[in-house]
């Protein structure tokens, strides 16, 4: 029988830390900036914020049409690392008062992004902040 892939853990942007590094994530937020020079998305679900590479993910041919429109809903699923030098952010649009929460050290190498608009983000904070409590009630 073929070996199934890891499933990735889904989490909340605002319990992304140090001890997630390594660990396959699952998050849902929206793209606040992209930075196509380094291919990087800031993923935000205010007030914190993920630094995501996307370099994997894009297709030549294909494309990704929604990183064309700010504020899309996303889901990305990748590996948590923590790099040695803080990297370079996104720039923010001008409409943002207050920058966002977000560890330059920690980034999210995405193996799959999905755009996913209908995707009620409130019922996925709760939904996901439940199965942490009931994780760290174990």
């Amino acid at each position: 029988m073929p070996q199934q892939p890891d499933s990735a853990k889904p989490v909340r942007i605002s319990s992304i830390s140090r001890s997630l590094v390594g660990a396959k994530l699952r998050v849902v937020g929206r793209m606040l900036s992209y930075n196509p020079e380094a291919c990087t998305v800031l993923l935000v679900h205010f007030p914190h914020a993920v630094l995501v590479d996307i370099s994997i993910c894009l297709d030549p041919k294909a494309g990704l049409y929604f990183m064309q429109e700010e504020q899309q809903q996303l889901m990305i699923m990748g590996y948590l690392e923590e790099v040695p030098a803080q990297m370079e952010l996104p720039a923010l649009p001008y409409y943002v008062d207050s920058p966002p929460e977000v560890n330059s050290r920690l980034i999210l190498r995405a193996i799959l992004v999905k755009e996913v608009p209908d995707l009620n983000l409130a019922e996925w904070d709760e939904g996901v902040g439940a199965l942490e409590q009931l994780e760290g009630s174990r």
